[in-house]
């Protein structure tokens, strides 16, 4: 059942509504304290895992969700809910230190927190082609207490994440634990890119192309490049395409994100003229200036590539 949206209070956007679109679950008896990491017969010693996160292409993933899993489920049919876990896309189960715990199924309020590709007022409508990376994730509506212990299962695409804190120590690392979570996340949403670079064939086609995955090209761009470096097409109609694609207003969006940054601000009227040259179509100059002048700065010095 779907509760009344609660609202954030937000000095840039007074009055926004956002809340958790459902309740959870509520369960008892949850006595997960830590996953085995090695086999042992009975009366062995045995290493236990109580922190960890990974994804569904990782070794040990469907293992340890199918325990976790049977053990909720278990758990949840005691309590009168009848419900299977693999239809949800995003699961969140928070223990309390009495062994009861809420138990959320695509429920929860999810936030992430991103670096934009552009900059951005209060309330803009951003898309995935603004979004340079994900650096974390969190759940600002549900309460998370110190003493708490911590399993989240979630969908990106077609794979999975797994991220748990048993917290033995009960010091539970909310900071630590929103990172970790929004490792997850940009591991799943950027798979294919770490995949490219990690074929060397088709990394090596595009270094030898003179391209480089940096930040402005990640997404669409980056794989249709990809795509045709594996598929072993030529390269001179997605590059023309790629290309025409960095217009005025596109460098100008480029150029404002550079400025954000300390160490760029100093050299605006140096970075100013490669970009001027750009829209110019002298790439000459473009790669005169970035290349030659500011040779060793990665940042520039990948943006030239592109340029």
């Amino acid at each position: 059942m779907s509760e009344p949206l609660e609202p954030i209070t937000d000095t840039q956007m007074p009055g926004v509504l956002a809340g958790n679109i459902g309740t959870p679950i509520k369960l008892s008896d949850l006595m997960l304290n830590g996953v085995t990491a090695e086999a042992a017969r009975s009366g062995d010693a045995v290493k236990i895992w109580t922190r960890l996160h990974l994804t569904s292409d990782d070794r040990f993933f469907h293992r340890i969700v199918e325990g976790l899993g049977a053990h909720v489920e278990y758990r949840a049919r005691e309590a009168g809910h009848y419900i299977t876990l693999t239809r949800s896309g995003f699961i969140l189960l928070v223990i309390h230190p009495d062994n009861t715990g809420d138990l959320w199924l695509d429920a929860a309020a999810v936030a992430l927190q991103v670096l934009a590709k552009r900059s951005m007022a209060a309330g803009t409508l951003l898309f995935e082609n603004d979004i340079a990376d994900v650096t974390a994730m969190s759940f600002p509506l549900v309460e998370i207490g110190p003493q708490d212990r911590v399993v989240c299962i979630f969908r990106e695409g077609w794979r999975f994440a797994l991220f748990f804190d048993f917290n033995p120590k009960r010091q539970l690392a909310i900071a630590d634990m929103e990172r970790d979570l929004g490792t997850l996340h940009r591991r799943l949403k950027y798979r294919d890119l770490y995949d490219a670079i990690a074929d060397e064939n088709v990394f090596g086609r595009l270094i030898g192309a003179g391209w480089f995955p940096f930040v402005e090209i990640l997404g669409r761009e980056f794989q249709d490049l990809a795509t045709h470096c594996e598929a072993g097409f030529d390269l001179d109609e997605v590059e023309k395409k790629l290309l025409a694609a960095f217009n005025a207003q596109r460098i100008e969006s480029m150029f404002v994100r550079w400025m954000a940054k300390p160490h760029f601000a100093g050299k605006e009227r140096l970075l100013r003229s490669a970009l001027n040259n750009y829209v110019a179509g002298d790439s000459i100059a473009v790669i005169k200036i970035v290349l030659t002048e500011i040779e060793g700065n990665r940042p520039i010095a990948t943006a030239a590539i592109l340029l």
